[in-house]
């Protein structure tokens, strides 16, 4: 791992950016429930949730830079199992270099049959 890694590795846990994408999980969770919605057929307590990676994102063009967490969303059927399964979605919680929250989006690539 070069000094790079390790640096970013750092930064990373220093702004607390898994946790805040689990919180903001949470937070969507609780819309979800309240509203009684359904997400492509899914109701949200029927979601798993697994840290997948960070990632940096630099953009020449417009010189905005951000971190991105990814969490991997799994159908709660295969939660004994999620090593050796593919996730249904994902989640991705994007921060500025300051910490602050950008945007974050919330993808199912497959939906539930109803």
């Amino acid at each position: 791992m070069t000094n790079l890694e390790k640096d970013l590795k750092l930064y990373v846990i220093s702004l607390r950016l898994k946790e805040k994408a689990f919180e903001s999980l949470e937070k969507i969770k609780e819309l979800y429930k309240e509203s009684g919605e359904k997400i492509d057929g899914y109701k949200f307590d029927e979601f798993n949730f697994k840290y997948n990676r960070h990632e940096l994102h630099i953009l020449k063009e417009s010189q905005y830079t951000s971190i991105l967490a990814r969490i991997n969303i799994y159908h709660k059927e295969n939660a004994n199992d999620l090593e050796n399964v593919l996730p249904i979605g994902y989640y991705d919680y994007g921060v500025d270099f300051n910490g602050n929250f950008l945007d974050d989006y919330f993808v199912l690539q497959k939906s539930k049959i109803t």
